[in-house]
């Protein structure tokens, strides 16, 4: 910011998301470096360095807006890069196929959600009531990849979700994903105990 180096506009709101920025990677960086101190700062540790566990309790606190501060940026991430992940497995599919011309049109329903909180709700809906067969639709996804060469990581992964989710037999649940978030919540924090 000091050598003008920024594309922020420094508005309030502006200055407040460049302030959450900058302490998120100060975050980051607290964590790396700690992380990379309790592992032995590149040398190998030994039985002695680990010893009962009790090294870890100098571990440090970190305040509860860091905390924070990190988990919206880590949370968030499972957001953004997830559908990164997923639309550079469905281009690479798509091209691969020859069908891309068809595919990205016919997805545009989908996005047709004006906000992150719409299709969330909406998707949660469908994975609370649908996911037991939207996961055997996604293992066939899985398969037709493997046909064309393409690596099937986030499909995989959408198979165990769906089941994980579905098996729970989640029904007449509202468009809501607060709602069905914490009825999956509870479900899990049960078959935890």
């Amino acid at each position: 910011v000091e050598r003008g180096k920024t594309n922020v506009i420094l508005d309030r709101d502006g200055l407040w998301a460049l302030l959450a920025r900058i302490t998120t990677r100060k975050v980051s960086h607290r964590r790396r470096a700690q992380n990379a101190e309790k592992r032995g700062g590149g040398r190998a540790a030994t039985e002695a360095d680990i010893g009962d566990g009790d090294a870890l309790a100098d571990f440090g606190t970190v305040s509860n807006i860091e905390c924070d501060l990190h988990r919206i940026k880590m949370i968030r991430s499972v957001f953004v890069k997830g559908i990164e992940a997923v639309a550079a497995e469905c281009a690479l599919a798509a091209y691969q196929a020859g069908l891309d011309e068809t595919i990205f049109p016919s997805l545009d329903n989908v996005l047709r959600h004006t906000t992150a909180r719409g299709l969330t709700d909406y998707t949660m809906e469908r994975v609370a009531v649908h996911g037991v067969r939207r996961a055997a639709e996604m293992e066939e996804v899985c398969a037709t990849l493997a046909e064309l060469g393409v690596p099937s990581h986030m499909s995989q992964a959408a198979v165990r979700m769906q089941r994980l989710i579905g098996n729970m037999h989640l029904s007449d649940v509202p468009v809501d994903s607060s709602v069905i978030s914490r009825l999956v919540l509870n479900i899990l924090s049960e078959e935890n105990k």
